[in-house]
């Protein structure tokens, strides 16, 4: 177990070091601000203030910041497990299982912190202008009714996300908080086990091409098909944070359902690992 979580440390410290950690550290500010750069002064303007969890629950819903999230994401992690970056000599000296071990325990790591980094982010568009009362706020529940009844432009400008009114019926604010991280801590940890096992597949990068490829594929299919359809690939998705469908039985599903995901790709990972010659990288 020493043996791990040294190697766990060791990949933590390289990848802080690289600049596509940096610039997708940068993407998510980006995106945060693009999405809520016009709300701060209609809140001045207005006397308003935000529930301090609704920016960071919105950037999940139904819109761009999907896929934008899910970039950068993918530059942070998308070259798991490192097999062009001298890593190969260290996976070489020891047990191929455990080196696989530790570079997902770093992956898994990274996912937490990055999420940590996205809630900053919305914390710091909106400081000053914002409550932590667990209620949901009165613009909040504009933009859901106005959404809901099909023109969200009635609010009188343009926002990057806009909350359904299924989101706040019937869920706190701080409820829906948790359960939108941890969902999406569950999906996206899934997301970079599938580009890991590619990566191992191609012995290449290209995992995260392929992941952003089926990503977009898969966007595009859930808008031309029911989304009950679906639910054999993905019971939730970025796009389906909605609280009648998060009951507890529901969560308990969800979460089994990308948990047996998760080992059953990483049991895949960890058998290409073995057979994987490491000297002919290149």
């Amino acid at each position: 177990m020493d043996e791990i979580r040294v190697m766990t440390g060791i990949s933590l410290r390289r990848l802080l070091g690289r600049v596509r950690f940096l610039v997708g550290l940068l993407l998510v500010p980006i995106c945060v601000w693009m999405c809520y750069a016009k709300v701060p002064p209609l809140l001045a303007e207005k006397g308003m203030s935000l529930q301090a969890a609704e920016p960071f629950i919105l950037l999940f819903c139904p819109h761009w910041t999907q896929l934008f999230l899910l970039l950068s994401l993918l530059l942070l992690l998308g070259d798991v497990p490192y097999l062009h970056e001298g890593m190969e000599t260290v996976a070489v000296r020891t047990s191929k299982g455990k080196w696989l071990l530790s570079q997902t325990f770093s992956s898994l790591v990274v996912i937490a912190l990055w999420m940590v980094w996205i809630l900053i982010c919305t914390l710091a568009v909106f400081r000053g202008y914002l409550h932590f009362e667990n209620r949901w706020s009165t613009l909040t529940k504009l933009l859901a009714r106005t959404l809901n009844q099909g023109s969200p432009t009635k609010v009188g400008f343009e926002l990057g996300v806009y909350p359904n009114v299924t989101l706040i019926t019937g869920q706190t604010p701080y409820g829906m908080l948790w359960k939108t991280a941890l969902l999406n801590f569950v999906l996206f940890a899934m997301l970079v086990i599938w580009s890991m096992m590619l990566n191992l597949l191609t012995k290449r990068s290209y995992g995260s091409l392929l992941v952003v490829a089926l990503w977009a594929f898969r966007f595009g299919i859930q808008r031309m098909a029911p989304l009950y359809d679906l639910a054999i690939i993905s019971p939730m998705s970025l796009t389906e944070l909605r609280s009648d469908s998060l009951t507890t039985a529901r969560m308990a599903y969800i979460l089994l359902f990308y948990a047996l995901h998760i080992v059953l790709l990483w049991i895949l990972s960890r058998k290409r690992m073995k057979r994987l010659d490491m000297t002919k990288l290149g």
